[in-house]
């Protein structure tokens, strides 16, 4: 996991070869006005899944932990606080 903010995008462009497109998806978006949807950027390759829910609690996210074995994904906490 990395934490860290969209300003240090550009560093992460080298670790996934479509990181580069979703950090420009985000970054053209005006987060404060999006819509929760699904959003396909590039067929089935990437997507964004905007969803305006609770975060899990610290007893949620150890027993039950989040693993991708298929897909990578990057959470960006668009208002409020993650932990």
């Amino acid at each position: 996991m990395i934490i860290d903010t969209l300003s240090n995008a550009k560093k992460y462009f080298c670790v996934h070869p479509l990181f580069a497109k979703a950090f420009e998806y985000i970054l053209s978006q005006g987060l404060g006005e999006i819509e929760p949807r699904k959003y396909v950027i590039d067929g089935d390759k990437l997507k964004a899944i905007v969803s305006f829910n609770a975060g899990r609690t610290v007893e949620e996210a150890i027993s039950n932990f989040e693993c991708h074995n298929k897909y990578i994904d990057i959470q960006l906490c668009i208002k409020g606080k993650e932990t």
